[in-house]
């Protein structure tokens, strides 16, 4: 579990998140375990294989492809707004909002 999701976790929960997030960090070292976690419902252990919680594989699918689905429509805006597309333009937005400032052709 990445460490930000720990962290609000342990806050949401009426935890020092400091305080969780440092054992946490310090057992991940020791121990090795990938399995452990934030320890919610204070059922004694961090391992979240032994209280049966598990990330399924169809919400990490639904992220990759709601974050692709972003990215795309990042890169038809980047398309849409052409970095040279204001310096063709004859006129110039003057700061001020008082107008335009023709530009001397």
């Amino acid at each position: 579990m990445p460490l930000m999701k720990s962290h609000f976790l342990a806050e949401n929960s009426g935890l020092s998140p400091i305080e969780t997030l440092t054992s946490l960090k310090a057992q991940h070292v020791t121990e090795k375990n990938s399995y452990l976690g934030v320890d919610c419902m204070n059922k004694g252990t961090n391992d979240m294989k032994q209280q049966h919680v598990f990330d399924p594989l169809i919400s990490k699918r639904e992220q990759f492809l709601l974050a692709t689905q972003l990215v795309k429509m990042v890169l038809k805006i980047d398309d849409v707004i052409a970095p040279g597309a204001l310096m063709y333009s004859t006129s110039i937005p003057c700061l001020t909002g008082l107008g335009t400032l023709e530009s001397a052709s």
